[in-house]
């Protein structure tokens, strides 16, 4: 682990983004949760970060857990959920196995 929580954060974010888009969800979550407790949560890597945790959150069926970072104390401000709203939306359009769950 590196001396830099900011980098560190950055690493593990990276690495939850490449599990997430290979459909591996579950170890989205886990590095994705790392990187959030890393860069915490009131900061703008840290509410991106949120962004994909809730999305891994429910790409497992945990929708408690993906309600959870966006609603508490620390949540990002409502312009980087809506924002980050389209990204996740984008990033679900070009993923067939997203497109086939949202259709039906």
């Amino acid at each position: 682990m590196t001396a830099d929580p900011m980098t560190a954060a950055r690493l593990e974010y990276a690495r939850g983004q490449e599990a997430f888009e290979r459909g591996e969800y579950r170890q989205a979550v886990s590095y994705l949760a790392e990187a959030v407790q890393l860069a915490q949560a009131a900061t703008p890597l840290g509410g991106e970060i949120q962004t994909w945790l809730v999305n891994a959150y429910s790409a497992v069926g945990h929708q408690q857990e993906a309600e959870g970072p966006l609603s508490g104390p620390e949540s990002p401000p409502r312009t980087w959920r809506c924002a980050s709203r389209v990204i996740i939306c984008s990033i679900f359009s070009r993923l067939p196995a997203c497109n086939d769950r949202l259709a039906g």
